[in-house]
This record gives structure tokens, C-alpha cells and sequence, in this order.
């Protein structure tokens, strides 16, 4: 490989990386839902080009809200030492229907769980047993999450209620094209 920073056409190839992968995705928020005494704030990210309130499939959508509501209700590991806030991130992308599954705990630890379903049509969610975290399109989104956590919530003044912290957190919308 040369020194480059370029990647030749050659190189990249010997990598099997694809040079015209990347393409802005839209990022948007749905909506927040509370239930079980929690709250998720549900992204959509699509590889494809769709805007406004249909940014993924709404069967999909609807089988991911199932599989949160399932993980709060039934892990109880998910409850202790939680802020019972938290992010859902649904993306529609090349490689599959991914579902990040996130929230807070202990004040300073983000916590994650990753899952993935190859149907729009037929949906079904099973834990990712790889190493990913998350995409490239996903990471500005966690990272705005990560910011307004800190901002709202551990940076509070002594005296601050900690309710009302969690609920200027839960009013930051995170909408971009990435």
C-alpha cells in the first residue's frame, strides 16, 4: 500500500472497500414514547432517500418499538442503575435493518444493545453477534446524544431538579443530513 493518503482504485480493491459507498443519509427523529416508566426518543436513518414522517417503513418501525419495550419489560439488568431514558435508532441500509438500542445508566455510562433484521416485509430483530457498534451515517446521531446528555443532564447545577434535566434532554432532536 503506498504512503498516500489517497487509496488508489488498486488498493482499495485488495481491501474488497467499495471507493462510492458513501452517500448522505437523512437522519431524522420520529418521536419520543414513554411506557414502563421509561422514555426513547426513535431516530430513522434510510439509505434511501426519503424525507418527513415515512423515513423508514412503519411495519418496521412498529417491530422495533416491540423489541425496546421488550428489552425494558423482560432484562432486568436494563432497569438497574438506569436514568430510564434513552435513544433508539432504526436504520433502513444497505446491509441489512439495523436497530441501535440505547440509554443511560450510572449517570456517566452509555449502554447499547444491536440488532438486525433482513426483512422489511416480515420483520424480525435478533441480537448482532459481531463486534459493530455502529455506521458511519449512525455516529454524528449518538454523538449529538452523547453532547445534550452532558450539556443537560450531567452538567446541572447543584439544586437542579433531575427530572426536569432528563426533560430538556428529551426535548433535543437530533434531524440532518449526514
Amino acid at each position: 500500500m503506498s504512503l498516500s493518503a489517497e487509496v488508489t482504485a488498486e488498493e482499495a480493491n485488495d481491501y474488497g472497500l467499495k471507493r462510492d459507498v458513501y452517500d448522505v443519509r437523512p437522519v431524522r427523529y420520529i418521536e419520543n414514547e414513554s411506557a414502563h416508566g421509561w422514555t426513547f426518543k426513535f431516530y430513522g436513518i434510510n439509505a434511501k432517500h426519503v424525507d418527513g414522517n415515512d423515513i423508514v417503513d412503519a411495519g418496521l418501525l412498529k417491530a422495533a418499538k416491540a423489541v425496546v419495550w421488550d428489552q425494558v419489560l423482560n432484562k432486568p439488568l436494563l432497569s438497574k442503575n438506569s436514568h430510564k431514558t434513552g435513544f433508539a435508532v432504526l436504520h433502513q441500509g444497505r446491509l441489512g435493518n439495523w436497530l441501535l438500542v440505547d440509554w443511560w445508566s450510572h449517570d456517566v455510562l452509555w449502554k447499547q444493545i444491536l440488532f438486525r433484521s433482513d426483512s422489511i416485509k416480515d420483520p424480525v430483530f435478533t441480537k448482532d453477534p459481531n463486534a459493530v457498534v455502529a455506521c458511519t451515517w449512525e455516529i454524528p446521531l449518538i454523538a449529538f446524544e452523547r453532547d445534550h446528555w452532558v450539556r443537560n443532564v450531567q452538567k446541572i447545577d447543584q439544586g437542579t431538579d433531575a427530572k426536569d434535566a432528563i426533560d430538556r434532554y428529551l426535548k433535543a432532536h437530533f434531524n440532518a443530513d449526514v
